[in-house]
């Protein structure tokens, strides 16, 4: 997906968002979902990979990424300004 929620107000996008993922889990199938927003991305990951200028700069869980003491990571996904 690319920026698939454009247009779409939040509590819609929110609940497509847990429907995706009952889907994607019931197919047992990979998805590349690309997108701006911290917040859908977040939710909607099990595994998450931030990049930089065409670089990969950090990855893994939403859990693990969020504990990031990289500062660049943190500025990129605005951590501690936005409610994930």
């Amino acid at each position: 997906f690319a920026v698939a929620f454009v247009g779409v107000d939040e509590p819609i996008a929110n609940e497509l968002i847990v429907e995706l993922r009952q889907i994607f889990k019931k197919m047992n199938t990979t998805v590349i979902f690309v997108s701006h927003s911290t917040h859908q991305s977040f939710r909607l990951a099990d595994k998450l990979y931030v990049m930089d200028e065409g670089s990969v700069i950090a990855s893994g869980t939403p859990d693990e990424v969020v504990k990031t003491n990289d500062e660049r990571v943190k500025e990129i996904l605005q951590l501690g300004y936005e409610t994930i």
